[in-house]
């Protein structure tokens, strides 16, 4: 075998191999009627092909006719098939979507019919013979067989047109690429016209592999939308995700998109293609992520960048999240209103709050004139009291009614202390009691020793006490000492005693350093029987005991 024919089945062989991988790859990577179209395309190349190359070692002349005639019944089904695989590419949708498409396929059927029963009309050709010794089968080419040639050439035309004109898809094209497409073409053509008008029985017949090569230039030409494909379906993502998803090129332009990103988009098959994202979905922005509102409805937008053939490009997937939003907005309505009402009710309250402290300052003051009045009014008894001990003569009566007049001033000193105090209701008992005490005692009060605890307590409690200290000091003054003894030394101490199982109790010690006191005393006098009144009104208890003088021994409860 001569080196030329011998290339001629190397080429016829490799081509062979490779469209019928190529025909395996699309036909398992299903999903876009570009499969359909390009995996039926390559079939075709594939059997055109071993028509050929058994023509060729065919050693029978029968056997050579025989392919000879089976190779005019190809050429009618790759018309069809280029035409709707660049259809296909051009328009992003089947060529058979409308149905009385399909009836093309009459044709090459009809060519079948009439090529496999041309001995009895000779519509494929007439002067049929072999030429012994060298290869080729001699034929006169009529009226079917130039319908097959040059609708052959036509389809190649019209194909090649549109795969190079494809509208806004141009980002998938460089002019390399569109170069080698219609370089193929315009060398299938050639070829084709070549072997229609060649009268050498020994020329080589390449017009399928021609026509082979003008397939893969094709598909050279849309390889990035191909591969884009084939690595979206490996992974399986269109077949999972319901979801709009879009693959971009950096500056926005769409490579692709699934079904419902392009009915998110509401592009048609023709505009959809080659288009800017943005223009499509202004609401997009500066391709970021986040949410957008886009046709009424509300998306989170997630990109992500891959790298493919050498080329980064960004993912971009839309969750619809318009349910989820729209509880927000319902939220941020109901916060909004909440808030207000919140605020008006808080100016309410701000309102009446102020109108409250108005009142407490209002009573307050008459509280405190209430206070200033009682005090005033104890203070004219005292002075009546004080003028009547002036007029009389009789010691003992002026005694009483120094008495009376202590007992009066103690009650005055707490009415007193509660028109100073901003609180009307308790009173240090610390500061009371060493005001009253100091009070009574005056000039015998130098050698006094007080150690009083700090304690606040109501006002009755206050004045029960306050009585009570009165007339323990007032009966110390009686009968601890004479009357012509100048140092009279006094001790008074309190402290708080707490208790476990009942009420903290308060110790009052009061202490003189007289003669003592008699059991008589005690019994008989008038301040004793105030004294035990007021400590059984307090549940108290009070002990009398001479030691180095009298000692008066107070406990109440708070």
């Amino acid at each position: 075998m001569s080196f030329y024919p011998f290339l001629y089945f190397v080429i016829n062989l490799t081509l062979a191999c490779l469209t019928l991988s190529l025909f395996f790859l699309f036909y398992f990577f299903k999903g876009g009627s570009i499969y359909r179209a390009a995996s039926s395309l390559m079939l075709a190349y594939w059997f055109w092909l071993i028509i050929e190359f058994l023509e060729r070692t065919a050693r029978s002349t029968d056997i050579q006719v025989f392919f000879s005639m089976l190779q005019y019944t190809v050429p009618p089904f790759f018309s069809i098939l280029w035409i709707s695989y660049c259809y296909n590419i051009n328009r992003n949708k089947s060529f058979f979507r409308v149905k009385f498409r399909s009836l093309l396929f009459i044709y090459p059927l009809t060519v079948i019919l009439l090529v496999l029963t041309s001995g009895r009309h000779h519509l494929l050709w007439t002067n049929l013979r072999f030429v012994q010794g060298h290869y080729g089968v001699i034929h006169d080419k009529t009226v079917l067989s130039a319908v097959i040639f040059y609708t052959l050439i036509a389809s190649v035309v019209i194909g090649t047109v549109l795969l190079v004109r494809r509208p806004g898809d141009d980002f998938l094209y460089n002019r390399r690429r569109i170069g080698y497409t219609v370089g193929a073409a315009v060398f299938a053509v050639i070829t084709a016209l070549y072997e229609w008008f060649s009268i050498n029985i020994e020329s080589l017949e390449l017009l399928p592999a021609s026509f082979t090569i003008l397939g893969l230039a094709s598909l050279l030409l849309v390889k990035d939308k191909v591969q884009i494909q084939i690595m979206l379906h490996k992974y399986d993502v269109l077949a999972t995700l319901k979801e709009p998803l879009f693959i971009i090129r950096m500056d926005g332009l769409m490579l692709f998109a699934n079904d419902a990103g392009i009915r998110m988009t509401g592009a048609g098959d023709i505009e959809f293609p080659g288009r800017d994202i943005k223009e499509l979905i202004p609401s997009l922005g500066e391709l970021s992520e986040g949410v957008i509102f886009h046709e009424g409805r509300f998306y989170t937008v997630n990109t992500n960048p891959v790298r493919i053939n050498k080329e980064d490009l960004l993912t971009i997937a839309f969750t619809e999240v318009t349910a989820l939003k729209d509880s927000e907005i319902n939220l941020k309505h109901l916060s909004d209103e909440l808030e207000k009402q919140v605020q008006n009710r808080t100016e309410k309250l701000n309102q009446s709050k102020e109108q409250l402290e108005k009142l407490v300052e209002e009573k307050n003051i008459l509280l405190q004139e209430v206070h200033h009045r009682v005090n005033n009014n104890l203070q004219l008894i005292i002075s009546l009291l004080n003028l009547q001990g002036s007029r009389t003569e009789n010691e003992e009566l002026k005694d009483y009614l120094k008495e009376a007049v202590s007992r009066v001033q103690t009650i005055a000193m707490v009415h007193l202390m509660l028109y100073r105090s901003e609180d009307f209701s308790r009173i240090n008992l610390r500061t009371y009691l060493e005001d009253l005490v100091r009070s009574i005692l005056k000039e015998n009060g130098e050698h006094l020793k007080m150690d009083f605890a700090d304690l606040i307590c109501s006002t009755t409690t206050c004045i029960q006490i306050g009585m009570i200290m009165n007339e323990i000091i007032l009966n110390a003054l009686k009968h601890a000492y004479s009357i012509d003894e100048k140092e009279k030394h006094f001790y008074c101490v309190s402290r708080i005693e707490k208790q476990k199982e009942c009420a903290d109790r308060l110790h009052i010690e009061f202490r003189d350093f007289g003669k003592g006191l008699e059991k008589e005393q005690e019994s008989s006098s008038l301040g004793f029987k105030i004294i035990n009144t007021l400590v059984t009104q307090r549940n108290g208890e009070l002990k009398v005991y001479n030691d180095a003088g009298c000692v008066y021994s107070l406990w109440v409860e708070l």
